[in-house]
């Protein structure tokens, strides 16, 4: 059994910040359980259908509280996050339905995520004693409300009695606003503590940033004039050096770094390059560069321009704070800009010299001119032979050899990397990756011994992949008996991984037999779990609020699943498989499921765990979008099972955002394309963010002529990034192509959603429904100049 987590005093901000998504109207409490179908295989239902009819009565009411029977439309429109129309249809109520205690809630919740506070505050007095089921919960979204509208001692007081550092901070914030600077500062202080004591460095970062905020806002108060502002900067330059330095990627970083960048008076001259370098880390190279000419202004340095009646700061040289810019200007992605500063650096003679050659270089394969990259990078592994910067240039400069369909000489290359360099870091990469190339060469039959032995190293998915490559080594080098039985071991041994279902299609396109996908589900029965949901996660459920519901179960799992000794975590499972987000229910499975158990096909006793660790949320709003955009079945659960492990409100360090881990640029394009009135901050709505998901996918399948393999790597790569890599004289195999991808993390994206597209297309309708991997790519497939 997953154990749960102790419930929070109050609980984190991430929890109460959830979207709330709920069961479909028209369907009783009930009827939401999991339905098992007959015959081989069941049918998946983790996620409950959209279109149900008939208006349900609230689950779980307050005692005494009539359970109203209400118009369902309401309810939909919390289940969509449409919340404005939420409000209208409930405040049409009648009155006598608007002043249940459930009622208030429900409005409370719908007004807090239109950003009403104030109007949270006023339903929800007084509800804790009204609404026991929900006392806690209204707590909490009251003193959320109050913390942005007031009264602030309110909110001040609810985070106060937490012992956590993120809490106590908002306290301290709040006590701020509520016009307590002494006691925001006190408890500033033991937020740090607290987070010290931890030894948690974002929540020691986010309780640093908020004393700091307390020392700079004390500035303004009355009894604090003249030179407070300049005090009250010193005091918070602690904390904004320290968030900096060891907390540069998060939120607080960057607003501490905007917030020093504000100050240089107060800084000096390597506090700043200090500054710079968290702006470079942190994705702010615009502003870096700006502060890089500033520091240039007034740089100690020879030759560097001083604006008039400004003093000179002892510095780092300019040709030092040239590199700098250059660095910022690559990390701001212009790569243009990066050469051109690159190369004017590396013309004067520098301990920097043959590093600035080499960022050219790479600068140059960026802008996509592979052919000046190879050339430049194989003139620094020349001149450079003995340092670290010659021994990259020479490793890239075989794998750019390759990336353009050059094999014999990124072969001849890779063996010069080799033997230059007999102890190098990369030497295995480059041993296994001059394998690649072979296998575009005469020398495919050399390449089989140097991929099955890396496959024997490796963890099973990746071996399972390397092995399907040396199956083609096999093949190509004229041993087809040895490739049929590589590739047969490879479906037995590693099912529906992205090299077994290569393996399928090899051996399909060999015209050998192909063995069954999973192996037979054992004979084991059981009769079907019965849970229900507690009271008050099904009173959320009940009036739209799935996400609400799912937070609850999760604060309470061990209370929840007490009940079903020994079945502990198909108890979980299946509670929230009544609900239709998945992301607690997805670690849940994760957590409690082993990977031997998803090597057989499931029984219908055992079926819970698939669909657990495969889950199906959003089912409804999924298939009416695979029907819209033409999208296989499963493909949009199987990419969200990878972006985002269900997660509707997760931002990753490159700023995706959501359940499909759009960047926002592409969603403003997307929704502008679909006519959509969107703002950024409806990203963490799991319909809009399905919505716009749903349609790029589509977009990028109908770009890449249906090829899945191309789609996916164009959704996490960029269209044009995989319209560039199929240029050229390439080999165009699919297995090929897929594992010379010149990024890791995309090789290794495509073959993980393709996987999970497979179980999910399995649990859909078996052997038959999965579909066969295409062994070579679109000849023709190429993205548009305008594509994004």
């Amino acid at each position: 059994m997953v154990r749960a987590p102790s419930p929070p005093k109050p609980c984190s901000r991430e929890a109460r910040r959830r979207p709330a998504v709920a069961c479909l109207l028209g369907l009783a409490l009930a009827a939401c359980a999991e339905h098992r179908a007959a015959g081989p295989p069941p049918s998946q239902s983790t996620a409950r259908p959209a279109g149900s009819a008939g208006a349900p009565a609230l689950a779980a009411a307050a005692p005494g509280e009539p359970a109203p029977v209400v118009d369902g439309a309401w309810v939909e429109a919390v289940r969509l996050e449409r919340w404005a129309e939420a409000a209208e249809r409930i405040d049409a109520l009648p009155l006598e339905q608007r002043a249940l205690p459930s009622m208030k809630y429900v409005r409370a919740r719908v007004a807090f995520e239109l950003g009403d506070h104030a109007k949270t505050v006023e339903l929800l007095h007084g509800l804790e004693q009204a609404l026991p089921l929900l006392a806690r919960e209204a707590a909490r979204y009251r003193a959320e409300a109050a913390f942005e509208a007031g009264p602030f001692l309110v909110a001040a007081a609810y985070f106060e009695a937490s012992s956590g550092a993120r809490d106590l901070a908002r306290a301290a914030i709040a006590y701020m606003k509520g016009g307590d600077p002494k006691q925001a500062r006190a408890l500033a202080d033991r937020a740090v503590v607290a987070a010290q004591r931890a030894k948690r460095s974002r929540d020691e970062a986010a309780a640093r940033m908020a004393r700091a905020r307390i020392q700079l806002g004390a500035a303004v108060q009355p009894a604090e004039k003249g030179g407070a502002a300049a005090a009250a900067s010193a005091l918070a330059l602690p904390d904004l050096r320290w968030i900096v330095k060891n907390a540069p990627s998060s939120p607080e970083g960057r607003e501490a770094a905007t917030l020093l960048a504000a100050m240089p008076a107060q800084l000096s001259h390597e506090e700043r390059l200090q500054n710079v370098d968290a702006m470079v880390a942190t994705g702010s190279a615009a502003e870096a560069i700006a502060e890089l000419d500033k520091l240039s202004s007034t740089s100690g340095a020879p030759g560097a321009a001083v604006a008039s009646g400004a003093k000179r700061a002892p510095g780092v040289s300019a040709s030092e704070l040239h590199h700098r810019r250059a660095t910022a200007l690559y990390r701001a992605r212009d790569y243009e800009g990066a050469v051109q500063a690159f190369l004017k650096g590396a013309a004067t003679p520098s301990a920097r010299q043959a590093e600035q050659l080499h960022l050219a270089a790479r600068s140059l394969s960026r802008l996509r001119r592979e052919g000046e990259a190879i050339e430049r990078h194989l003139a620094v592994a020349r001149r450079f032979r003995k340092t670290r910067w010659g021994e990259l240039s020479s490793l890239l400069a075989a794998r750019l050899l390759m990336q353009v369909g050059r094999y014999p000489e990124s072969v001849a290359q890779y063996g010069r990397f080799l033997a230059a360099y007999p102890r190098s870091e990369e030497r295995d990469d480059a041993v296994y990756e001059r394998a690649l190339a072979m296998l575009s060469t005469g020398g495919a039959a050399g390449a089989r011994k140097v991929l099955e032995q890396r496959a024997r190293g490796e963890r099973a998915p990746e071996a399972a992949r390397l092995r399907e490559l040396a199956g083609l080594a096999a093949l190509r080098g004229g041993d087809r008996e040895g490739a049929v039985r590589i590739w047969t071991q490879v479906m037995r041994d590693q099912p529906l991984s992205w090299g077994a279902l290569l393996a399928r299609s090899r051996l399909a396109a060999a015209g050998a037999p192909t063995p069954p996908l999973l192996v037979p589900a054992s004979l084991r029965d059981a009769p079907p779990l019965d849970v229900k949901l507690p009271p008050a996660a099904a009173l959320l459920s009940s009036m739209g609020l799935d996400g609400d519901a799912e937070s609850y179960l999760a604060e309470n799992e061990r209370d929840a699943a007490a009940a079903y000794a020994g079945q502990e975590s198909e108890a979980l499972c299946r509670m929230y498989g009544m609900l239709s987000p998945a992301k607690r229910r997805y670690r849940v499975g994760t957590q409690a499921i082993s990977a031997a158990a998803l090597e057989r096909a499931p029984s219908q006793a055992d079926r819970w765990a698939w669909e657990c660790v495969y889950p199906a949320p959003y089912l409804g709003e999924v298939r009416a979008l695979e029907a819209q955009h033409g999208l296989p079945r499963g493909l949009v659960h199987a990419l969200m099972r990878q972006e985002s492990a269900f997660d509707p409100v997760v931002v990753s360090p490159a700023s995706a955002v959501g359940l499909m881990q759009l960047m926002p640029a592409t969603a403003l394009k997307a929704a502008s394309e679909l006519s959509l009135g969107f703002d950024l901050g409806q990203l963490k709505s799991a319909p809009v963010n399905l919505r716009l998901g749903g349609y790029y996918i589509g977009k990028l399948l109908r770009t890449f002529e249906g090829s899945l393999p191309l789609a996916t790597a164009a959704y996490n790569a960029g269209p044009k990034a995989v319209s560039h890599w199929l240029e050229g004289g390439i080999d165009r195999d699919t297995d090929v192509w897929v594992a010379r991808i010149p990024y890791e993390e995309t090789r290794t994206y495509v073959g993980r959603v393709l996987s999970n597209l497979a179980r999910y297309q399995w649990l859909d309708g078996g052997d038959a429904a999965v579909a066969q991997v295409p062994l070579v790519l679109p000849a023709d497939a190429r993205a548009p100049a305008d594509a994004y």
